[in-house]
This record gives structure tokens, sequence and C-alpha cells, in this order.
């Protein structure tokens, strides 16, 4: 993923929520991408699309 790609996908996925611990669709569609296109690590990727919120709600 380019440079130009990120700061898109990063403005398409700016929502405006109170929260910054609000994860929207937006976001974890980003994460999938950036996984697949090869800007994080799948291994990554998962852990913070998986783990992490299973282990946070207990169902990991």
């Amino acid at each position: 993923m380019s440079a130009g790609q990120a700061r898109q996908l990063g403005a398409t996925c700016q929502t405006g929520l109170p929260s910054p611990t609000s994860t929207t669709p937006c976001q974890i569609e980003a994460l999938r991408r950036l996984a697949t296109e090869g800007g994080i690590p799948a291994e990554s990727a998962r852990r913070i699309l998986e783990d992490n919120p299973g282990r946070l709600y207990g169902i990991a």
C-alpha cells in the first residue's frame, strides 16, 4: 500500500466518534487491508482483530 493510499484510507475512516476506543467497521476493514496488502504483518492484524477482542470479552 502506498503512502497516498494509506492517507486516503485514513481519511475515509475519520468518523468523529467521541471515544478513541470505539472501533468502526471502517477501521476493521483498514486493518484487514493493511494485512493483505503488506502494510502490517498478517500475524499482527490477527492479534488486533481476533486475539485481543477475544481476551477482552472473555471468549478466547
